[in-house]
Order: structure tokens, then C-alpha cells, then sequence
């Protein structure tokens, strides 16, 4: 009996070990060997971009400060005490052409000219008589020498003292026009539409000939001075001489706040010199009526004054058939790189023609349909395998 529980220990687990290799075996048998599979390269990921041919003008911007367009000093002409002076004649005021500033006494001027008027009165009466008498002289000499053919002496027929008379009298004119005119010149009138931008006089004031007693700057137009690179002069129309070609066109920036006011103007000249410090030459960019809401009494947007700094976009040259392509297209040595048929990376030369921040400009180089490869690729190669993503067209 304990033979036979010792035997059945030792064969039992045998027998359970023979039917599991039996059944593992089974099992194995029936199951299917996966198939070998061939990896497939998928292609590099790229965003492409269709070429599209247009036309674009070229959009210089810059930057620059708003000048006064003529800024002059006032002085009188003549002396004189302040006797009257306009409410509005203080810094900051406003005149139009025309309207009076400020006066002098008028008195010793008013005096002046009465005098001058009895110079010349006297100075007529003066040549009567000088020629009266030269005509008196001459008849005389006449007679006492009827048959003589010289020339009677000038100092015998009164001669000196006819032109000395009629000296006179021009001088008398003169001094006349002069009484006159200094006169005008007790008022002080604006040369112009314009705004005081300094003044230093008051009631009551005695101011003398020559000194100046303001500063005045034109409101009708205000310049900007920009600079740019040579470069970008080559795009626009810059007027050399003032009845010559118009120049390119303007738009003014002014950002107050959020808020973005607009004024369009012109560029007018060059200052014709590069500065030595970053070489850019200076444009000057005219805009007319800078004070339109002072004027029209309308407060659509601020004034252009004088001091503010503005972005300036200026318009240039049309440029056609051209490419537009993000600078994210633009590879080492003029390069772009193109997806062609079979979905494979190809290298093309392209001639560039004006590049700015954010884009390139190419003339040649790229036909229309064209895919650009975009996207930054590391150890892009000529032939190397491409999957596409979603795709834009150049130009927009």
C-alpha cells in the first residue's frame, strides 16, 4: 500500500506534464505565422504653397517727425509802442493770411507822411518856378544872340537849377511812398495761415526796428523727413525739380491710443545726402492740410502738429508677374525648394528682386502651379521623399 501512494506521486505529475506539452503543441499548431511586411518610408511631413503669379506695387515703410512746412520770425520794420494786439496773438494761436497780429502807435508815422506831403507840394511849386524861369533865361539869351549857333552857357538859362527842381521833386515822391509805407507798417499782418509758436511782447511795449518778437510755422501743409535705404529708393518717384513728375504717394500714420488716424501725402524731394552714420537718405513726405479738423470745425481725428513722431507707408513701383513667397520659402544661395510629380524634394534656382521681413519677391525662376516647400526641413536633400500638408497659395 505506501509502495503504491509512492508510485502514484512520482507518475502523476508526469502524466500532467505530457498532457500539457500535448496541448501547448495543439495550440502552437493551429496558430497562424504573421505575415513579413515591408516598412514603407511615409515621407518627410512639409506645409507646401501653390505659386501664384501677380502683381504687386511696392510698399516702403518708414518713419519720421512732422515739420512745419515754413516757420519764420517776425519783426517790424519800424519802431514803435504796442498799442493793440489780437486776443489770439499767444502761443498756440491761430491766424489766416491776412489778419492783423498786433500794431504800433501811428502818430510820428502819421506826422511823417503829412510832412512828406508838403515836401512834395513844395517841390512842385519849386519846379514851376525853376522852369519858369529857365524858359525866361533862354528866350532872353535868344534874343541878344539871334544869329549865334552855339549853345547858350547852362549856368545863363538856369539850367542847374531846373534839374535841381526836378530832383526835388522825385525825392519828394519818394520820401512820400516811404511816409506811406512805414506807415503800413505799423500793422503786422499773418504772411500766411499760420500758428505762433513763440511770442515775447505785450501791450504797451515799445519794440524797435529789426527785433524779432515772434515765431510763426505755416498750417496749410507740415513735411516729414524719412530716411530709407538706397535700396528701397529704387522702387519710388522722387521729384528732382518743383514743375517735375509728381512723386510717389503717401499714407500717414498717427496712432493715438488704439486708434489709428490717416493722412495722404506726397514725397516731394530728397535731401540728396546719405547720412554717414547708417547711409539711409533722407525723403521729404508733404501732406496738405494737417489742421483739417481746426479748420473745417470738425473733430473727426487730431491734428498733424508739428513734433509728432508717424509710421509712413509709401507706395512705389508696380511690380508684375512676380511671386510673393514667405521668407520661410527662401533657402541658402537665391534657393527655393519645390515638391514636383512623385512627391520628391527638387532644388530651384530663383532670382529675387526685393525681400522684406516677412516675404520675398521672385521674378524668375518658378512657374504657376508650383508647390514650395515652406516648412523648415533639416538635411533636405534633392530626391528626398515628401508628404504633403494642407496647402496655400502664394500671393494672398
Amino acid at each position: 500500500m505506501a509502495n503504491q501512494k509512492t508510485l502514484i506521486k512520482f507518475i502523476l505529475p508526469i502524466i500532467i506534464l505530457i498532457i500539457g506539452l500535448i496541448v501547448m503543441k495543439g495550440l502552437i499548431s493551429q496558430h497562424e505565422a504573421p505575415e513579413k511586411t515591408k516598412r514603407v518610408n511615409p515621407g518627410a511631413l512639409v506645409q507646401l504653397l501653390d505659386v501664384k503669379r501677380t502683381s504687386r506695387h511696392v510698399e516702403v515703410v518708414g518713419t519720421g517727425t512732422v515739420l512745419a512746412t515754413e516757420e519764420v520770425s517776425v519783426a517790424l520794420q519800424v519802431s514803435g509802442r504796442v498799442t493793440e494786439m489780437a486776443p489770439n496773438f499767444a502761443t498756440g494761436g491761430f491766424f489766416k493770411a491776412g489778419e492783423l497780429m498786433f500794431a504800433v502807435d501811428t502818430a510820428d508815422y502819421k506826422f511823417a507822411l503829412q510832412q512828406a506831403k508838403a515836401t512834395l507840394a513844395k517841390a512842385k511849386s519849386g519846379l514851376l518856378v525853376a522852369e519858369s524861369k529857365a524858359k525866361i533865361a533862354r528866350q532872353e539869351w535868344q534874343r541878344l544872340h539871334p544869329d549865334s549857333k552855339e549853345q547858350p552857357n547852362p549856368l545863363v538859362i538856369h539850367e542847374p537849377q531846373l534839374q535841381e527842381a526836378k530832383a526835388n521833386l522825385i525825392a519828394a515822391k519818394s520820401s512820400l511812398k516811404q511816409a506811406r509805407l512805414n506807415l503800413t507798417r505799423t500793422r503786422m499782418t499773418a504772411p500766411f495761415n499760420c500758428r505762433i509758436r513763440s511770442e515775447h511782447i505785450g501791450p504797451g511795449q515799445f519794440i524797435r526796428s529789426g527785433e524779432i518778437v515772434a515765431v510763426i510755422s505755416s498750417i496749410d501743409e507740415v513735411e516729414i523727413t524719412v530716411p530709407l535705404s538706397l535700396q528701397e529708393l529704387n522702387w519710388l518717384a522722387i521729384p528732382t525739380q518743383p514743375s517735375g513728375k509728381a512723386g510717389s504717394p503717401a499714407n500717414v500714420l498717427l496712432t493715438s491710443g488704439t486708434t489709428t488716424h490717416e493722412w495722404q501725402g506726397e514725397i516731394v524731394r530728397s535731401l540728396g545726402e546719405a547720412d554717414p552714420k547708417d547711409r539711409m537718405v533722407p525723403v521729404i513726405v508733404r501732406v496738405k492740410n494737417p489742421y483739417e479738423s481746426l479748420l473745417s470745425k470738425v473733430n473727426s481725428k487730431p491734428d498733424l502738429i508739428p513734433g509728432s513722431y508717424v509710421d509712413v507707408v509709401i507706395r512705389g513701383t508696380e511690380l508684375t508677374n512676380i511671386v510673393i513667397l514667405p521668407i520661410t520659402a527662401q533657402r541658402d544661395n537665391s534657393t527655393v525648394w519645390i515638391m514636383d510629380h512623385d512627391k520628391k524634394l527638387r532644388i530651384r534656382k530663383v532670382q529675387t528682386i526685393r525681400q522684406t521681413e516677412d516675404s520675398f519677391w521672385v521674378s524668375n525662376g518658378l512657374e504657376n502651379g508650383a508647390q514650395v516647400i515652406v516648412t523648415t526641413l533639416s538635411g533636405g536633400s534633392d530626391g528626398m521623399l515628401l508628404r504633403p500638408m494642407q496647402q496655400e497659395e502664394s500671393g494672398e
